[in-house]
């Protein structure tokens, strides 16, 4: 899937390129009685189906039906070979198989679906007074087995067709707080009833002002944990006509990130955020926006490029321009903006990016670039050498480690978009794939193609025991395998680890702090991670406890007080910055007029950027 943008009175060409040759299933789904069951949902094949982000290079989609009056389904577009199949009815239970998929043909599949378990109860506050209207599901909202209902005035609900086993029912309110409980369901069983008490929990208040010290009505606040929080906790809160907010249910260990949001306001970042304490958050006021950048943009054989994307990004403050597209004249105009430090962007697919130079910015100026001239770059395509993971993900770095492109699926194969001449790095993650780096060089005009081996992970796990006196709620690690990516891991109160994804050979992990003042070197051993900064070494091994005076050595560098024990590749912090970017510009757009539909909207776009690009919480 791609995106293409425009404007009124813009034209483009597109190109459509089918997969290779595929199959469809067609069949009937029955009830237990054998009576045909109609307006079921059927899911055939890999890839995503709701809450499809906007990014591009998105894999081909499953193929989506529904059974008729007769209980008769049929579902096109299927890529050959075993692909799963899913079926869903109204109170009947999730289903799901296997079907073998042959290309250019019709394969047939009976579906028998049983009575679903049922869960009834009942949704109160801390005093035990009914919730009307508080959210109650099971499972998450992108899985076959997510139920989602509202409690009624007196509190009850009714939750239907639940797989059979032991299932988390939630309740969730905005402003009475939160609740889950545990339940065994099984077909065709007596109905569980259970009552959710809500709470708030550990609560973090705070107050917005301005610089005058007056109140700040209806400003944004997104709380989120930083590391040594025991989940990947956040709330976003409003405050009131006192500039008051309150967060709920805040994690009881570790600190939080505190971002708040106002019109007209420059946005404040504190971090080290204590939930206990009372919080006092001073806005300064955003400029006039007086500042306007334009340009126009040429192809390598000085043509127009219409419909390039184009976007500002200032330096100086964490803010994006809106994105633009160039007219069929290439033209654009940017602005107004705020003066500050911007940095221009242009992208189109078919071309290199455009990255210009930080330029300083003055009130009341406009930055004319003159004509942009886009150079001829070449592309990669991906050959796959084994058979395919699920989960596994492939991406480009540059040789120095500073961008990083997606490789998606096009036609039946991995492209890349458009990369200036110049050597990159396939890398190669999952949850179940072998990390892997390939290298390749990209050349003007040319097509790549880049034998990639797809392998199994091995699991490992790490001990980890601290130096004596200190003391750590929680810590993450993140190891570097032979530049074959970065993966983030997060330890129990134990200090536990357990590593997915990883290949068997020699690793390094990559520790110190975010600027990259450390050393990383391949450990002798199998699977070690050495660590090393200024002549002090420890060595961690798998399956080892760690005696307290080989972390002596590097305590005040990787342990002390633990709040980290590792740092991040600059193409992680890039992709936690472009995930934070994309919940900002949707809390942006929403003005002052954002209510719970946005914040839940918000909360959902952010779980989808955790999932996709594994950024850390902190």
């Amino acid at each position: 899937m791609r995106f293409l943008h425009g404007k009124d009175g813009n034209s483009a060409e597109v190109e459509l390129v089918l997969g290779r040759d595929g199959g469809a299933v067609e069949g009937g789904g029955v009830d237990a009685a054998g009576k045909p069951v109609a307006e079921a949902v059927v899911i055939a094949g890999r890839g995503e189906l709701s809450g499809i982000p906007g990014r591009d290079h998105i894999p081909p989609f499953a193929a989506l039906a529904r059974s008729d009056d007769e209980g008769r389904f049929r579902a096109i577009g299927i890529a050959a070979g075993a692909q799963p199949l899913q079926v869903r009815a109204p109170d009947l239970a999730p289903w799901r198989g296997e079907v073998e998929i042959v290309a250019g043909a019709t394969v047939t599949r009976r579906v028998e679906l049983v009575p679903g378990g049922v869960v009834r109860g009942n949704v109160r506050d801390a005093e035990g007074r009914p919730v009307d209207r508080a959210e109650v599901e099971i499972g998450q909202w992108h899985d076959l087995e997510h139920c989602r209902t509202l409690s009624r005035s007196d509190g009850s609900f009714a939750l239907s067709g639940l797989p059979s086993g032991e299932v988390t029912v939630r309740a969730d309110h905005d402003d009475l707080g939160k609740a889950e409980a545990r339940v065994r369901t099984a077909a065709a069983a007596a109905a569980e009833t259970i009552e959710l008490r809500l709470s708030r929990g550990l609560e973090l208040t705070g107050r917005v002002v301005d610089p005058d010290g007056q109140p700040v009505a209806g400003a944004i606040v997104e709380c989120m944990a930083e590391q040594g929080a025991a989940n990947r906790w956040f709330t976003f809160a409003r405050t009131d006509a006192q500039g008051v907010f309150v967060a709920a249910n805040c994690p009881m260990a570790g600190t939080i990130m505190v971002t708040i949001r106002a019109q007209d306001f420059e946005e404040l970042v504190r971090r080290r955020v204590d939930p206990r304490g009372d919080l006092l958050l001073q806005l300064q006021r955003m400029a006039p926006a007086t500042v306007r950048i334009t340009a126009r943009v040429v192809d390598p054989d000085g043509r127009a490029v219409a419909n390039a994307s184009v976007s500002a990004h200032r330096q100086d403050k964490r803010d994006t321009s809106e994105l633009l597209v160039t007219d069929n004249d290439g033209r654009f105009e940017l602005g107004p903006l705020v003066p500050g430090t911007w940095r221009l962007n242009v992208r189109i697919d078919t071309y290199p990016e455009f990255s210009s130079e930080p330029r300083q910015l003055a009130a009341d100026t406009t930055w004319d670039l003159g004509t942009i001239a886009l150079m001829r770059g070449g592309t990669a395509r991906l050959r796959l050498l084994g058979d395919m993971i699920d989960g596994t993900t492939f991406y480009v770095v540059d040789r120095g480690n500073t961008r990083t492109w997606t490789a998606g699926e096009e036609g039946g194969s991995y492209r890349t978009r458009s990369l200036a001449p110049g050597d990159y790095l396939v890398l190669v993650q999952g949850k179940a794939t072998a990390a892997a780096a390939v290298p390749f060089a990209v050349r003007a005009g040319e097509e790549a193609l880049v034998e990639v081996r797809l392998q199994p992970g091995v699991e490992q796990r790490f001990l980890c025991e601290l130096p004596a006196g200190s003391s750590a709620e929680g810590a993450s690690l993140r190891g570097l395998e032979e530049r074959a990516g970065c993966r983030t891991w997060r330890c129990d109160r134990t200090h536990r680890w357990r590593l997915q994804g990883r290949r068997r050979g020699r690793r390094a992990s990559r520790h110190g702090d975010v600027h990259g003042r450390h050393r990383c070197r391949p450990a002798g051993a199998r699977g070690a991670a050495l660590i090393e900064r200024g002549g002090r070494r420890a060595l961690l091994r798998p399956r080892q406890r760690l005696a307290a005076r080989s972390l002596d050595e590097c305590a005040r560098v990787v342990l002390r007080q633990c709040p980290v024990l590792a740092s991040c590749p600059r193409r992680v912090v890039a992709r936690q910055h472009r995930c934070s970017q994309r919940r900002r510009r949707s809390a942006r757009g929403a003005g002052a007029a954002q209510g719970a539909w946005l914040r839940s909207t918000i909360r959902r776009r952010s779980r989808r950027c955790w999932r996709r690009w594994g950024c850390p919480s902190g």
